[in-house]
């Protein structure tokens, strides 16, 4: 007779469960990475795994108690970059933010997004901000916005804003001279093939219309495809000018002074009105320079590019933008306690108005 197979022991039991929960993607995934499939091995995937804890215990909790309902479904938080980086032993959070913001802050938004809606923490201390389950299951996903705000290492004065930035998190402070109406914003819309009517969403990156290239149906070669206009998620934006401060201009008298456009989104909109002085913090994205003219002079600003700040935080002198100016947040005395005892177990990885 053969022997009875062998029962896995407890343990073995927990790390199987463990491996197995692993290769199930967060809820949110698809909320802040619609156009990337879940894999446990991706370094974001790890990325979210490790804030998620972070922000689940004690002195990372602290941080993320000040957030604020924006609209029904939508809420931020404004997140001192400096008290975070005193806290957090976790140097591939600030490599992302500092080498590519574009990642970065999606798993952050990812990692608040699971702690505050989906960890037994974030149920019991923010219950103000929980879904019933029946309305879960018929409501869009709630979306987290984060403002990083207070990060001296990224502010640059108007002349630095250069080629070199693109891509990168920068700041800078001014007043702001124009405020543009706030517009909507398409962010996705699904899209019908007009051969077997297999519907796929497509996402627009920065708003820009685009149709899908294939069918994703098996077997199918389509080609063309029809909107579904009423699936549209829209997303409020607004455009702001700001303009350097006189003293950041010293020594360049007679100059006319240097302006920045930035682009706000979402939660910030309204964040500023002509005459503030603020400092917005943000990633600097480039744009085509809009052709004027003739024919040759279109053709030569083809390859001309203007930079703009796509913002993460708006922060006025005097609070009454999307913030106040902030400073690093005291340790509590339970919090102070918990650190000292060491840190939880982190793995260290004028034409556009």
């Amino acid at each position: 007779m053969n022997p009875p197979p062998s029962q896995p022991q407890p343990q073995q039991r927990q790390q199987q469960q463990q491996q197995q929960q692993s290769r199930i993607p967060p809820p949110c995934w698809n909320v802040y990475f619609p156009e990337l499939r879940y894999s446990e091995d991706d370094r974001r995937a790890e990325l979210v795994v490790v804030l998620a804890r972070f922000f689940s215990s004690e002195i990372g909790f602290e941080l993320i108690t000040g957030v604020r309902v924006y609209a029904e479904r939508a809420v931020y938080l404004e997140l001192d970059y400096v008290a975070l980086k005193a806290r957090a032993d976790i140097p591939d959070l600030f490599a992302a933010l500092e080498m590519a913001p574009a990642e970065g802050l999606p798993c952050l938004r990812a990692a608040l997004h699971e702690v505050i809606f989906n960890s037994p923490v974030g149920r019991a201390e923010l219950p103000h901000l929980q879904v019933p389950p029946a309305a879960a299951k018929v409501c869009a996903p709630p979306c987290v916005s984060v403002h990083l705000v207070n990060n001296p290492e990224t502010l640059l004065p108007f002349s630095q804003l250069k080629s070199k930035n693109i891509g990168r998190l920068v700041s800078v402070h001014g007043t702001v001279t124009r405020v543009a109406p706030i517009k909507p914003l398409a962010k996705s819309l699904a899209f019908t093939c007009a051969k077997c009517q297999e519907v796929q969403t497509k996402h627009f990156v920065d708003g820009k219309y685009a149709e899908p290239e294939s069918c994703p149906g098996q077997g199918c070669r389509g080609r063309k495809f029809a909107a579904s206009f009423p699936s549209v998620q829209c997303v409020d934006w607004q455009r702001v000018r700001l303009q350097e401060l006189s003293h950041d201009a010293e020594g360049d008298e007679g100059r006319v002074p240097r302006f920045a456009d930035v682009e706000l989104e979402g939660t910030l909109c309204d964040a500023c009105t002509v005459g503030d002085v603020v400092t917005v913090l943000g990633v600097a994205e480039m744009m085509s320079v809009e052709g004027a003219g003739g024919a040759m002079a279109r053709q030569r600003n083809a390859s001309l590019f203007e930079i703009y700040i796509k913002a993460v935080s708006v922060v006025s002198k005097h609070g009454g933008g999307a913030g106040e100016e902030h400073g690093a947040q005291p340790l509590s005395a339970a919090a102070a306690a918990a650190f000292s005892a060491g840190l939880p177990d982190i793995a260290a990885e004028d034409a556009h108005f």
